[in-house]
């Protein structure tokens, strides 16, 4: 006799940035709407999925405990993890895991990023310090390939994991066999949106897809998704070459500008501003870097930033003193953002 049949999965992928309390700004409103069974972040917990929940069902009961495992998600500056688990712990019965799995995660480390992508990033801005851009691209080239490669296999297994989280989800929490539909709420970053693409491709699970601001314009990476598309790039290819060089000094202008609260729009302010550079302005800024003597890293961050600011100022641009001017420029460059509320794709906006 054939057993009952599973409960259909539902799946909202809630593609953003990660880093501060303010990119999570969204997360307990879609939780609101959406109202899942299941929370999916990105990566793999540390401890074991039942003991977590433990902690989480604890923090909902007392505010002690609350307020304990908040102060344990802060890490330095990140504080996004934190503001994540204050709205995971607000809705009652919902349980948290993963896409991902430690172990395979540590062995697709060992397998690719040790050896390639975390050789080249040291590598690449050696280079870049040293005036060699040739090099300093060759090498940012091998680092996006190596992140582009692990992006994918990761990207294959949060797929799988998505198509069999019904018996995954019966076997935590046996009262959703009851559900007709079991949903499923997972949170990750932009460069990931393949994932959406894929599940929906297969038709196994239904799948929808929010972002953190509309409309939607990809923030950096134009690199990773050129490998995303066609996995061999030539380094040669002038168009490839552009990205490459556009890219790489993205990081750089990254290094040198402050912080913000809103991830998202200080990496769309970058981006902006990167595309007022050719091949041949980053190349003329890394010789110029090149040439410049620093010793200490404090002093080669101050030489860099004179010289970035020095070029800023040949081409009229503003430098990215903070929010306002982030703002500016990202309105100068694409219209009109709004970063007030999550974008749901398909789904009726006053709701949000």
């Amino acid at each position: 006799m054939p057993g009952k049949p599973l409960p259909k999965i539902r799946i909202l992928f809630h593609y953003g940035a990660h880093g501060t309390a303010e990119d999570a700004k969204h997360i307990e409103k879609l939780l609101k709407e959406f109202k899942p069974h299941i929370y999916a972040g990105e990566g793999a917990m540390d401890n074991g999925e039942a003991e977590h929940n433990e902690s989480i069902e604890l923090a909902r009961k007392y505010a002690r405990a609350k307020r304990e495992l908040l102060s344990q998600m802060r890490e330095g500056d990140d504080t996004f993890h934190e503001k994540e688990m204050e709205g995971i712990v607000n809705v009652p019965g919902l349980w948290m895991t993963t896409m991902e799995k430690m172990g395979w995660l540590k062995k697709l480390a060992s397998r690719i990023h040790k050896k390639t992508a975390s050789f080249y990033a040291n590598r690449w801005q050696t280079a870049f310090f040293n005036g060699n851009f040739e090099r300093a691209l060759k090498n940012y080239h091998h680092e996006e390939k190596a992140i582009s490669r692990r992006s994918a296999l990761r990207e294959s297994q949060i797929v799988r994991n998505c198509e069999k989280i019904a018996r995954e989800a019966i076997k935590r929490r046996p009262e959703l066999a009851k559900e007709g539909e079991i949903r499923v709420y997972v949170k990750l970053g932009q460069l990931h949106r393949a994932t959406y693409a894929e599940l929906k491709r297969r038709g196994t699970v239904q799948v929808e897809r929010a972002y953190d601001y509309s409309p939607v314009i990809p923030a950096k990476g134009a690199t990773i998704r050129a490998l995303h598309r066609k996995k061999r790039q030539d380094i040669l290819n002038p168009k490839y070459r552009l990205l490459l060089a556009r890219d790489m000094i993205g990081d750089v202008i990254g290094e040198v500008s402050p912080t913000m609260e809103n991830t998202n729009l200080r990496l769309l302010a970058i981006d902006a501003i990167t595309g007022n550079f050719s091949e041949e302005d980053v190349r003329g800024l890394c010789e110029e870097v090149g040439k410049a003597e620093a010793g200490t890293e404090e002093e080669s961050r101050k030489v860099l930033r004179e010289i970035v600011e020095k070029k800023f100022r040949e081409k009229g641009i503003q430098p990215l003193t903070g929010p306002q001017e982030a703002m500016r420029i990202v309105r100068r460059h694409y219209g009109k953002i709004d970063f007030s509320k999550p974008f749901w794709l398909g789904r009726k906006q006053k709701s949000l």
